[in-house]
Formats: structure tokens, C-alpha cells, sequence
């Protein structure tokens, strides 16, 4: 059986006739070409072969049908049975049937070698029984002639079926998706939607042509079958099995809760992806009790806290099933009771004991009070007052009120504070003269205050801000103060009791005429509660006083008392009130007062800490404590109660000038919707920092002499740094500056040096050196015995660098040169011993030019000299003549001339010295007869 639709048959057109033809023509020509012509062909020719064309060609004949549009090609596919079928491209399984499926009734096939191939189809459409076009109709085959099997089997080569199938949920909100597959290439391939009735009538196109694969289904769409016809080009063609639209629940719909399930609050449902034109109903159940409720919000009542709250939302909508959703709220919370105010009516003393005052809370509840000192228990009672004794100075007085009610949670204030020292009982100060331009105001001298002070301080006041230079007694009123309110302030001391101040009664400044001037509406400024209209001044105080308020420049009617309670209409409006001042013979005037927003209700207030190390050099840090998400915070941080400029950080540099003081950081905490809400941490006291100790070591030569100087690395560089040099461990008196010269008791001992580090806000710390051992200077000579007259080298070493020095020869000194050491401290002298030298044991002394002490000292044996050739011994001049360096670069000096030679150590008498002239005469003349020996026996 072959499928074809009516949509394929439009498309193929006239180019199906025209590849019909071509194919038998190219049938034809392969059979006269491979096989001898057939018997029965050219005996018995059919009737269409009696013409001549018919005879020569063996051309198959097609009659192509009429189309309306485009053509594609058909695929000819053998059948199982050994039947041929033609079909479109794209024919689905043969399990399934597309949209319109018809029945093609294949061609008998005759006896023989060949076989008959069906022809080509064309699809037509028919009307239906009902008058409306059905999906598609059975196609005529047309007849075309036999073929050899070698032609057959060409023609009939098995190809792949192209087909196009649908994904998707066929319900109505839905996407469809078309994918198309064995085309050649998926390039150019456009997509066509149709629906059907359930039993494939009444086709119409949904989405036209085009290369969207995709289809959204429509309401319209629920009860009809979907379809999807895939083209490619004028060859290529498919059709999908169509799926049938089901009505189901709206998948996407959503409930959900909205608002805080809480007493006193307003609760709803927030809704989406209902389809549009769905009815809603909701029913709200509280436990397990319906509630007559059966809109989208419910306020909730305090009699519902403790129970858990849900609502069930239905849908009801022609293209879907009935939908539901329920919303569950949780347990309803209870409502929260908002306090007024509570404050001590003065601070509590010895003297007064202990007051306070309620303010506006809420008056169908009372309020019960308890007090304690120190946090022990003092009474319970109504009553906002107890007595102080002197046993309680000093301690903490704590009042709290507690105010309950059902279905809310408790609330309470409190306020502490601490007792203090007794209070001058003062009397009013009472301002006396006229109050006009030009008059004077002035207070008494004494104001009879228990116990007295010895004298008063005045200061006036112009509407709360001091004049300055106004300390007198009286103060004579200025045109500029027309209007203005004057007061005293006087004060006084005495001792053992605090400072009292008292402000006098106030005067308004007037010229005569009716006035008005700072109307306020006070109070707090919120829903449900009350903002009263007050007068700064107005004039003359016999007038009366009518008011008349507004909310965003709107008159309320109605109102006009003094009082405005504020309703929850009144919310985020501009609240004003205009006082007018009216008397028989005077202008009335009148005043409005600054616009007050009405705001929502505010939030009990969190705490904050701080966080880090309290010691110098550290960095505190604040931590906010448990207040809403949402919040925005800033700081201040204090030092000794009082603001640090321009730290207004989360965190906070501990600096030396906090040393031992308290430091604290207030919180300032606003939300949009709520009062600013303020914290304070705990003080905590500044400790010394810990340095870091760094190093010190000693730079110079450490000999006898020598300027050391002990640097100090590491250090802080605004640290104070002193210095302690010692000996073997020992301070040395003195001895405290950087440089430290070193002296002969400094000589083969330790030495160190201790540096102290101090900074502000820092514990000390210390660093010692390692220790040097200083040496002395000393002297070697080339030689231990020398001959009166000559040379002998001079070695110095471990002297101060740079220090000139004389070197003498003793007893009787006799100066043999001056040198200066090395950067090494070194020295070398050549010198010449005076020939005039008594010969002995003497002793060559370093002197020091400063001191004229001997440093350093050596041991010298000096020989008589022997008569010889003189050219062989130096000829002294009565004087030491010496020539030294200090490592090649000290400059020599000669010695000062002296008339006699050294100091005689022993007496020498003319004829020793014949004697010993002649013991040298002899040993030259044995040299030399010992000499000529050992040539002749050579």
C-alpha cells in the first residue's frame, strides 16, 4: 500500500510527468542496449505502440496530472510481495500512518522476464462527507510500459526514507519541535504546521511555511491532531504522524505566600504563570477551621496566633484541567506590643531618690513596674518612684516596665542609671522689667538656694543660643529681639554637691501687636499615635487659638481640635497644622507648622562588639550584633567618651595617644521603613603596645684609645634610643652616649653596649651588643742589641688610627722620630741610634703627645763601637736620626738637636775605651789572616 498526501501531490506538480518520462526513457534505452529485443514485444505491440514514435522509443507514456504549486520527487521502492509502490520522500514507518493516509492499489504484474513498474501518483483531494476537505485521497496510477530486470533494478535502487517526527508534550502551552531527517543536508529545509480533527478532518495550516521547527499549541488547538510537513528544495518532502492535544492541569502555575504570617500583619498570594482569563477562588483555613475569607489577603487577628494558616488557590480555565495549589503560611506569629517611652523625670540622687515617666503607651493596657539598685530586687509596684539613702550612692538604679496582652509577645523597657551625689536645692529665677525694645530685663543677686554658693554665673539667652558678652545682671533689649524669647541662665557651686544651673523664666520681645511664631505639631510622628500643636509665642496671650490640620496641603475635615490622632490613612503623608491667633481689636495671624511625614513603627534596637587586640598598634574592629538583613550601618568611635574626627570606620588604629584610655564605637543602624536604630560597645581600655626589638652592634678598632660608636638597626624610627657601655658586664659610670673611647682599663676586658628603646604608648625594650676586647699598643725592634750609632727598625701595632706618636730612647730620653699608625693602627720607624749612647741596656718608650705617658715600651742592649775604617760607621751628629712610616705613609720627623748622648749607666774611663778600641783592631786583623788561609789552601 503507498501513502501520499494531497499537500505532496500540489508540490510535485508537472515535474513528477516530466521525471516520469525521463525515467522511461532512459529504461528504454537501456534495454535495447543490454538485451535482444523481446519476441512478444515486435510481434504483438500494444495499441500505444502502433505509432511510429511508440514503436522506435519503447518510451514509457505518463500523462502528468495538473498542479498548483511546486513538485517533489518520488521515491519507487519494490514492495515485500514483489509489488511496486510509489510514495513521497519522508514516508514514515510502516507501522504508522501519517495525516489523510490512503490506499494506492498496485498494478497485476504480468509473466515473463520483465515486470510491471507502477507509475507515478497523483493526489487529489475530495471532499469529505461532512463538505470539508479530508487530509488527502487515494492517487490513480499511470500505466507505463514493461521493463527489462536490469532497467527495473536500476530503477528501483533501495534509498533511505526521509521522515520528519514531532517532540514535545501535546498539551496546550506547550512547544512542539520537527526534526527531519535523512534529507540531503540540513541546509534550506523549511517546516509547515497543520491540524486536523481527531479523525483527520477540517485540515488547516497553523503556522505557514518556513525554516521554524518549533510550534507553541494554542488553545484553539485543544481536541485536534498536529502535523508538521518538512520540505527541502522541489525533491525532497516528509510528513510526520500527528499527535492529538489534551486538555491537562496548568503545569506552570504558581502560589506562593506573601507578607510576615504575624498578628496585626496582612498576608496574601502571590501568583504566576496562570494562563490569562483563569478564574481564581481561594480558601483559607486557620488549624483545621475554614475561615470566611475567600480574597487573595487576610489580615490576621490576634485571637489566630499559634495556628497554622493555608489557603487553597483553584483555577478554573476552558483549555486546562482544573487547577490547585495550596499555600501554607507556617504557625501565625504573635503580634508585637510597641512601649512607649520610659526615662528617669531627673537623675536619681541621695536627695530626690529615684522618678520616672511613662509616655505614650498604650492606654488599654497597664503597665507593671519593677526596681532594683545594684540588681537586687527593690519592689515591684505601679509606682514610677522610690526613695534613695546614702547607702546607694554610687550604685545602679534599674527600672523596667512590662506591659502583655494576648496573641502578642511581651514588651518591656528599662532604664538604668547611676545614683548621684546630692543636689543644691535651688528656687526659680524669676526675670523682672518690661519685655519691649529699650527695656531692661535683670535677675536678683541672691536667689536664696539651700546651701548657698558663694556667687552666681550668669549667661542670657536669645532663643536658646547664648549672647555673648551677656553675664551681667540684666540685659537691656535690642529692635532686633522683637519676637525673640529671652531667658537667664544662673548657675553655682558648692562644694561636695553638683553644679546647679537654673533658666530663668522666659519674655518675648513685642511691639504691641498681635504675633505668632514657631507653631510645631509634636509627638511622635507615626501611625497611631498623636501629634499635638503647640506656640512658641504668640501675642497677646489673652487671644484665643483655633487650628485646622492638613495631610500633603489637603484641609482634613473634621479636625480642628489641638490633637490629631493619626490613622493609618495618614501613612508616608505630610502632616501639617495651621494655629490662628485671634482677639476683638487686633489682626489675627496665623502659622502652620513644618510638615511631619508620618512613618511606620520602629524596631527594637541590636548591639554591636568589637573585636581585635586593645594594645597599641592594633587595629579594633566592630561587629554588628543581630539586626535585620538589609540594614546599612555606620560608626564613630570614641576615645575617652569623646569623638575620634574622622573615625567613622569599621575599624578603628589604636594610636599611642590611647594609651590607658577607654575606647568605644557607636552604631548608627537605618532601614527604609524604620526609625535609626543605635548601639554602643562595651569601653575597652587602650594597653601598651609591643615593640619589636631590633639590633646594635659596635663599629671601630677596639684598642686602647680608639672611639667606638655602637649602631642601633631595626628600630622604630620615632623611638627614643639610649645607651649604656660596660665592662665585663659592668656599667660604666658615664659611659652613655653612642661614641665611648676607649681607656687602659678597657684593655683585654669585654666590651659591650646595652640600647634601650622607649616609644609613647610602648613597653620598653633592649638589645646588647656582642662583646670586643679591646687591646694596648706595642712595640717590636729588628734588633735586641744594637752598636751605639746604628740603624735599628721600629714596629708598632694596635694603636688608635690616625694618632701621632713620638718614639723616645731611655734613660735619658733622647727622641728618635715621631710617626702616625695606620688605618690599621700600625706604625714603622727606622731610626739611628745616637753614637754617642752609653752602652747598656736601655729602653725605647711610645709617648703619647698629649699626655706625655709612655704606651708602650721595649727593651734595647746597645754595643760600644769598635775603631774600623770610618766610611764603615756612621757618623752621628751627637743627635738620634731615625726615618719611619705607619705602613709606608706616617710622616718622619727629625729629633730636636741635643748637645749630649744618652744617660750613662756605668762609668767608662779613656783607657777601656783604648782597650776596646784595640780588641776590635785585633779581631779585624784575625778575620783578615783567616780569610788569606783559606784562599792559599784553595
Amino acid at each position: 500500500m503507498t501513502l501520499f498526501s494531497v499537500r505532496s501531490a500540489k508540490r510535485v506538480g508537472s515535474s513528477v510527468a516530466a521525471v516520469a518520462l525521463t525515467v522511461g526513457l532512459v529504461s528504454s534505452a537501456l534495454l535495447y542496449s543490454s538485451s535482444p529485443v523481446n519476441a512478444q514485444d515486435t510481434a504483438a505491440p500494444s495499441a500505444d505502440a502502433a505509432t511510429p514514435d511508440a514503436a522506435a522509443t519503447h518510451a514509457l507514456q505518463v500523462a502528468p496530472a495538473p498542479v498548483e504549486g511546486p513538485a517533489e520527487d518520488a521515491l519507487v521502492q519494490p514492495a515485500p510481495d514483489g509489488e511496486s509502490t510509489v510514495a513521497p520522500a519522508g514516508d514514515p514507518a510502516a507501522d504508522t500512518e501519517p495525516h489523510g493516509a490512503i490506499d494506492e492499489t498496485p498494478a497485476p504484474q504480468e509473466s515473463g522476464d520483465s515486470e510491471v513498474v507502477t507509475p507515478p501518483v497523483v493526489a487529489t483531494e475530495a471532499p469529505a462527507q461532512d463538505g470539508s476537505a479530508a487530509r488527502a485521497t487515494e492517487a490513480t496510477p499511470q500505466a507505463v510500459p514493461q521493463a527489462t530486470p536490469q532497467a527495473a533494478a536500476l530503477a528501483f535502487a533501495p534509498l533511505a526514507a526521509r521522515t520528519v517526527t514531532i517532540s514535545g508534550s501535546a498539551q496546550v502551552g506547550s512547544v512542539l519541535t520537527a526534526t527531519a531527517a535523512n534529507f540531503n543536508g540540513t541546509n534550506g529545509i523549511t517546516y509547515r504546521w497543520v491540524s486536523t480533527t481527531a479523525n483527520n478532518r477540517d485540515e488547516r495550516v497553523i503556522q505557514s511555511e518556513s525554516s521554524n521547527r518549533s510550534y507553541t499549541i494554542k488553545p484553539a488547538d485543544l481536541g485536534r491532531k498536529i502535523f508538521v510537513d518538512a520540505y527541502r528544495g522541489m525533491w525532497e518532502e516528509a510528513s510526520s504522524t500527528g499527535v492529538l492535544v489534551t486538555q491537562t492541569e496548568q503545569t506552570g502555575a504558581a502560589a506562593n505566600a506573601q507578607g510576615i504570617n504575624k498578628v496585626d500583619n496582612t498576608v496574601s498570594v502571590g501568583l504566576s504563570g496562570w494562563a490569562p482569563g483563569t478564574a481564581l477562588t481561594y480558601a483559607w483555613t486557620l488549624g483545621s477551621a475554614s475561615l470566611p475569607n475567600s480574597s487573595s489577603s487576610l489580615t490576621l487577628s490576634p485571637s489566630q496566633a499559634g495556628k497554622d494558616l493555608k489557603v487553597v488557590v483553584t483555577g478554573k480555565n476552558a483549555s486546562y484541567a482544573d487547577t490547585t495549589r495550596t499555600v501554607s503560611f507556617g504557625t501565625v506569629a504573635k503580634g508585637t506590643l510597641t512601649p512607649g517611652s520610659l526615662a528617669f523625670v531627673s537623675a536619681p540622687s541621695v536627695s530626690t531618690g529615684a522618678a520616672a515617666a511613662l509616655n505614650g503607651w498604650p492606654a488599654d493596657l497597664s503597665v507593671s513596674i519593677e526596681w532594683r539598685v545594684e540588681g537586687i530586687w527593690r519592689q515591684s509596684t505601679t509606682v514610677l518612684s522610690i526613695p534613695l539613702s546614702a547607702a546607694d550612692l554610687g550604685k545602679t538604679v534599674t527600672l523596667k516596665a512590662t506591659i502583655e496582652k494576648p496573641g502578642y509577645d511581651v514588651a518591656s523597657k528599662t532604664v538604668s542609671a547611676v545614683v548621684a551625689a546630692g543636689t543644691i536645692v535651688t528656687t526659680p529665677v524669676r526675670l523682672s522689667g518690661d519685655a519691649r525694645v529699650g527695656s531692661a530685663l535683670s535677675v536678683a543677686a541672691d536667689h536664696g538656694w539651700n546651701p548657698a554658693p558663694a556667687s552666681y554665673d550668669v549667661q542670657w539667652f536669645r532663643n536658646g543660643v547664648a549672647m555673648p558678652g551677656e553675664t551681667g545682671l540684666s540685659y537691656t533689649v535690642l529692635p532686633s529681639d522683637i519676637g525673640d524669647e529671652i531667658v537667664a541662665s544662673v548657675s553655682g557651686s558648692v562644694d561636695g554637691y553638683e553644679h546647679a544651673t537654673r533658666i530663668s523664666d522666659s519674655r518675648t520681645v513685642s511691639e504691641g501687636i498681635a504675633l505668632i511664631y514657631d507653631v510645631i505639631a509634636g509627638g511622635p510622628a507615626v501611625v497611631g499615635s498623636t501629634l499635638s500643636a503647640t506656640t512658641g509665642i504668640y501675642l497677646p496671650v489673652s487671644a484665643e487659638l483655633s487650628y485646622q490640620w492638613y495631610a500633603d496641603g489637603d484641609a482634613i475635615e473634621g479636625e480642628t481640635a489641638s490633637t490629631l490622632a493619626i490613622g493609618p490613612d495618614l501613612l508616608n503623608k505630610a502632616v501639617t497644622v495651621t494655629t490662628t491667633v485671634s482677639k476683638t481689636g487686633y489682626r489675627s495671624m496665623d502659622a502652620t507648622s513644618p510638615a511631619r511625614i508620618i512613618q511606620p513603627g520602629s524596631r527594637v534596637n541590636a548591639d554591636v562588639t568589637v573585636e581585635g587586640n586593645a594594645n597599641v598598634g592594633e587595629t579594633l574592629t566592630a561587629r554588628p550584633g543581630a539586626w535585620a538583613q538589609g540594614s546599612e550601618f555606620s560608626y564613630q568611635w570614641q576615645v575617652g567618651g569623646v569623638d575620634v574626627l574622622g573615625a567613622t570606620g569599621s575599624t578603628f588604629e589604636l594610636l599611642p595617644a590611647y594609651l590607658g584610655q577607654n575606647v568605644s564605637v557607636n552604631l548608627l543602624v537605618t532601614e527604609r521603613g524604620y526609625t535609626p536604630g543605635t548601639a554602643t560597645s562595651e569601653p575597652i581600655e587602650v594597653q601598651a603596645g609591643a615593640l619589636t626589638p631590633g639590633t646594635v652592634h659596635i663599629e671601630g678598632t677596639p684598642v686602647k684609645g680608639a672611639i667606638l660608636e655602637a649602631k642601633a638597626d631595626g628600630w622604630p624610627a620615632d623611638a627614643a634610643l639610649s645607651y649604656q657601655w660596660q665592662r665585663n658586664g659592668v656599667a660604666i659610670v658615664g659611659a652613655t652616649a653612642a661614641l665611648y673611647q676607649v681607656t687602659d682599663a678597657d684593655v683585654n676586658t669585654e666590651l659591650t653596649v646595652v640600647v634601650l628603646c622607649t616609644r609613647d604608648g610602648y613597653t620598653p625594650a633592649e638589645a646588647d651588643s656582642e662583646a670586643v676586647s679591646p687591646l694596648a699598643g706595642s712595640i717590636t725592634v729588628s734588633a735586641a742589641n744594637v752598636v751605639a750609632g746604628g740603624a735599628i727598625t721600629i714596629t708598632g701595632s694596635n694603636f688608635v688610627s690616625g694618632a701621632a706618636v713620638r718614639v723616645e730612647l731611655h734613660s735619658t730620653p733622647v727622641v728618635l722620630g715621631e710617626v702616625t699608625a695606620s688605618g690599621t693602627g700600625g706604625f714603622t720607624l727606622n731610626a739611628t741610634i745616637p753614637s754617642g749612647t752609653t752602652p747598656g741596656s736601655h729602653t725605647v718608650k711610645i709617648i703619647d703627645p698629649d699626655t706625655g705617658e709612655a704606651v708602650a715600651e721595649a727593651v734595647l742592649a746597645v754595643s760600644p763601637v769598635t775603631p774600623t775604617d770610618d766610611s764603615a760607621v756612621p757618623k752621628p751628629d751627637g743627635n738620634g736620626n731615625g726615618s719611619g712610616t705607619g705602613n709606608g705613609s706616617a710622616p718622619v720627623t727629625k729629633p730636636a738637636g741635643a748637645s749630649t748622648g744618652l744617660a750613662v749607666t756605668g762609668t767608662v774611663s779613656d783607657v777601656a775605651r783604648t782597650v776596646g778600641l784595640g780588641s776590635l783592631v785585633l779581631l779585624l786583623a784575625g778575620l783578615v789572616l783567616l780569610v788569606a788561609r783559606r784562599r792559599s789552601e784553595s
